[in-house]
Protein backbone atom coordinates (compact mmCIF):
# COMPACT_ATOMS: atom_id res chain seq x y z
CA UNK A 1 0.00 0.00 0.00
CA UNK A 2 2.95 2.88 0.86
CA UNK A 3 4.30 1.58 -2.22
CA UNK A 4 1.63 2.26 -4.50
CA UNK A 5 0.73 5.82 -2.37
CA UNK A 6 4.65 6.57 -3.20
CA UNK A 7 4.27 5.89 -6.60
CA UNK A 8 1.03 8.11 -7.12
CA UNK A 9 2.64 10.92 -4.86
CA UNK A 10 6.11 10.76 -7.30
CA UNK A 11 3.48 10.39 -10.87
CA UNK A 12 1.69 13.71 -9.46
CA UNK A 13 4.66 15.68 -8.36
CA UNK A 14 6.40 14.85 -12.03
CA UNK A 15 3.16 15.74 -13.29
CA UNK A 16 3.02 19.29 -11.38
CA UNK A 17 6.88 20.01 -12.41
CA UNK A 18 5.79 19.48 -16.36
CA UNK A 19 2.96 21.52 -15.61
CA UNK A 20 4.63 24.20 -13.92
CA UNK A 21 8.08 24.10 -16.58
CA UNK A 22 5.82 24.46 -19.43
CA UNK A 23 3.20 27.16 -18.20
CA UNK A 24 6.12 29.33 -17.15
CA UNK A 25 6.74 30.78 -20.83
CA UNK A 26 3.20 31.61 -21.46
CA UNK A 27 2.82 33.72 -17.96
CA UNK A 28 6.02 35.23 -18.68
CA UNK A 29 5.20 36.95 -22.34
CA UNK A 30 4.29 40.26 -22.20
CA UNK A 31 2.69 42.39 -24.89
CA UNK A 32 4.77 44.90 -26.12
CA UNK A 33 2.19 47.74 -26.14
CA UNK A 34 4.72 50.41 -28.18
CA UNK A 35 5.32 47.57 -30.75
CA UNK A 36 1.94 47.04 -31.16
CA UNK A 37 0.72 50.86 -31.70
CA UNK A 38 3.77 51.24 -33.98
CA UNK A 39 2.42 48.55 -36.29
CA UNK A 40 -1.21 50.03 -35.79
CA UNK A 41 -0.16 53.17 -37.06
CA UNK A 42 1.84 52.12 -39.90
CA UNK A 43 -1.31 50.30 -40.59
CA UNK A 44 -3.22 53.28 -41.03
CA UNK A 45 -0.83 55.34 -42.79
CA UNK A 46 -0.83 52.58 -45.38
CA UNK A 47 -5.23 52.36 -45.43
CA UNK A 48 -6.74 53.91 -48.46
CA UNK A 49 -8.85 57.56 -47.65
CA UNK A 50 -12.47 57.80 -48.24
CA UNK A 51 -13.07 60.40 -51.08
CA UNK A 52 -16.27 61.47 -49.24
CA UNK A 53 -16.93 62.16 -45.74
CA UNK A 54 -20.57 61.18 -44.79
CA UNK A 55 -22.02 62.63 -41.37
CA UNK A 56 -25.41 64.02 -39.79
CA UNK A 57 -24.71 67.27 -41.15
CA UNK A 58 -24.19 66.14 -44.88
CA UNK A 59 -26.39 63.24 -45.36
CA UNK A 60 -28.91 65.08 -47.53
CA UNK A 61 -26.80 67.31 -49.06
CA UNK A 62 -23.96 65.23 -50.41
CA UNK A 63 -22.32 66.20 -54.19
CA UNK A 64 -20.44 64.00 -56.47
CA UNK A 65 -19.45 65.58 -60.14
CA UNK A 66 -21.36 69.05 -58.54
CA UNK A 67 -24.56 67.48 -58.52
CA UNK A 68 -26.46 67.56 -55.48
CA UNK A 69 -27.67 63.65 -54.38
CA UNK A 70 -29.62 63.16 -51.07
CA UNK A 71 -29.06 59.76 -50.30
CA UNK A 72 -26.14 56.90 -50.86
CA UNK A 73 -26.33 54.03 -52.19
CA UNK A 74 -23.25 51.76 -51.82
CA UNK A 75 -21.14 49.84 -55.07
CA UNK A 76 -22.66 46.55 -55.61
CA UNK A 77 -21.24 43.75 -57.76
CA UNK A 78 -19.03 44.87 -60.42
CA UNK A 79 -19.69 48.89 -60.29
CA UNK A 80 -17.10 51.21 -59.57
CA UNK A 81 -18.26 53.57 -56.24
CA UNK A 82 -18.59 56.85 -58.31
CA UNK A 83 -21.08 55.16 -60.62
CA UNK A 84 -23.45 53.83 -57.45
CA UNK A 85 -23.36 56.86 -55.00
CA UNK A 86 -26.54 57.82 -55.96
CA UNK A 87 -30.06 56.63 -56.06
CA UNK A 88 -32.17 60.29 -55.82
CA UNK A 89 -31.88 63.69 -55.89
CA UNK A 90 -33.20 65.97 -53.60
CA UNK A 91 -36.54 66.69 -53.32
CA UNK A 92 -37.01 70.37 -54.54
CA UNK A 93 -38.52 73.00 -51.76
CA UNK A 94 -41.65 73.89 -52.11
CA UNK A 95 -42.57 76.95 -54.11
CA UNK A 96 -45.73 78.78 -55.45
CA UNK A 97 -45.68 77.09 -58.58
CA UNK A 98 -44.58 73.71 -56.41
CA UNK A 99 -47.95 74.19 -54.13
CA UNK A 100 -50.13 71.94 -56.21
CA UNK A 101 -51.70 68.92 -55.24
CA UNK A 102 -50.37 67.21 -58.21
CA UNK A 103 -46.85 68.22 -56.96
CA UNK A 104 -46.91 66.72 -53.36
CA UNK A 105 -48.48 63.46 -54.46
CA UNK A 106 -45.96 62.68 -57.04
CA UNK A 107 -43.46 64.13 -54.72
CA UNK A 108 -44.89 61.26 -52.56
CA UNK A 109 -45.36 58.81 -54.50
CA UNK A 110 -41.50 58.97 -55.78
CA UNK A 111 -40.22 58.41 -52.02
CA UNK A 112 -42.82 55.44 -51.70
CA UNK A 113 -41.90 53.63 -54.35
CA UNK A 114 -38.21 54.21 -53.60
CA UNK A 115 -38.55 52.89 -49.98
CA UNK A 116 -40.90 49.59 -51.52
CA UNK A 117 -38.05 49.46 -54.01
CA UNK A 118 -35.38 49.12 -51.11
CA UNK A 119 -37.26 46.77 -49.03
CA UNK A 120 -37.86 44.39 -52.13
CA UNK A 121 -34.62 44.69 -52.70
CA UNK A 122 -33.32 43.85 -48.96
CA UNK A 123 -36.02 41.05 -48.88
CA UNK A 124 -34.86 39.71 -52.02
CA UNK A 125 -30.92 40.05 -50.81
CA UNK A 126 -31.91 38.01 -46.81
CA UNK A 127 -33.44 35.34 -49.19
CA UNK A 128 -30.29 34.53 -51.20
CA UNK A 129 -28.27 35.25 -47.58
CA UNK A 130 -30.10 32.27 -46.34
CA UNK A 131 -30.06 30.01 -49.27
CA UNK A 132 -26.20 30.93 -48.94
CA UNK A 133 -25.73 29.83 -45.44
CA UNK A 134 -27.82 26.61 -46.67
CA UNK A 135 -25.22 25.46 -48.79
CA UNK A 136 -22.48 26.72 -46.65
CA UNK A 137 -23.38 23.90 -44.31
CA UNK A 138 -24.11 21.17 -46.91
CA UNK A 139 -20.89 22.02 -48.66
CA UNK A 140 -18.54 18.65 -48.71
CA UNK A 141 -15.15 20.35 -48.37
CA UNK A 142 -13.08 23.74 -46.86
CA UNK A 143 -12.51 25.40 -51.03
CA UNK A 144 -16.22 25.37 -51.30
CA UNK A 145 -17.63 26.48 -47.63
CA UNK A 146 -14.47 29.54 -48.33
CA UNK A 147 -16.46 30.62 -51.87
CA UNK A 148 -18.99 30.46 -50.03
CA UNK A 149 -18.18 32.58 -47.06
CA UNK A 150 -16.99 35.30 -48.95
CA UNK A 151 -20.12 35.47 -50.79
CA UNK A 152 -22.29 35.73 -47.93
CA UNK A 153 -19.51 38.20 -46.35
CA UNK A 154 -20.47 40.38 -49.51
CA UNK A 155 -24.32 39.52 -49.92
CA UNK A 156 -24.17 40.48 -46.08
CA UNK A 157 -22.67 43.93 -46.90
CA UNK A 158 -25.23 44.39 -49.02
CA UNK A 159 -28.08 43.59 -46.88
CA UNK A 160 -26.81 45.87 -44.37
CA UNK A 161 -25.96 48.84 -47.56
CA UNK A 162 -29.79 48.12 -48.46
CA UNK A 163 -31.07 48.02 -44.80
CA UNK A 164 -29.33 51.32 -44.27
CA UNK A 165 -30.57 53.09 -47.21
CA UNK A 166 -33.86 52.31 -46.42
CA UNK A 167 -33.82 53.96 -43.07
CA UNK A 168 -32.54 57.24 -44.77
CA UNK A 169 -35.29 56.69 -46.98
CA UNK A 170 -38.22 56.71 -44.55
CA UNK A 171 -36.16 59.78 -42.95
CA UNK A 172 -35.81 61.14 -46.12
CA UNK A 173 -39.97 60.62 -45.75
CA UNK A 174 -40.33 61.69 -42.51
CA UNK A 175 -38.85 64.78 -44.08
CA UNK A 176 -41.08 65.59 -46.68
CA UNK A 177 -44.22 65.13 -44.72
CA UNK A 178 -42.81 67.34 -41.58
CA UNK A 179 -41.60 70.18 -44.97
CA UNK A 180 -45.38 69.52 -46.32
CA UNK A 181 -47.04 70.38 -42.78
CA UNK A 182 -45.22 73.48 -42.29
CA UNK A 183 -46.26 74.40 -46.01
CA UNK A 184 -49.63 74.32 -44.99
CA UNK A 185 -50.46 70.75 -47.39
CA UNK A 186 -53.96 68.96 -46.65
CA UNK A 187 -53.16 65.77 -45.33
CA UNK A 188 -55.96 64.12 -47.67
CA UNK A 189 -52.96 65.48 -50.64
CA UNK A 190 -50.55 63.15 -49.19
CA UNK A 191 -52.41 59.57 -48.25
Amino acid sequence: MKKTTITFLNFFFVFLLVVAVTATPAFSQTVNLAELKKNEDERRKKAEKSKYSVSDENLNSIEIQKKPHSLIHLQGEGESREETMITAAPVAPPSDENNTEEFWRSQKKEIDERIAAFKSSAKELQSQLNQLWTDFYQAENEDQQKDLQARIDQMGQQLEDTRLTVAHSEKELADFMERARKAGVPPGWLR
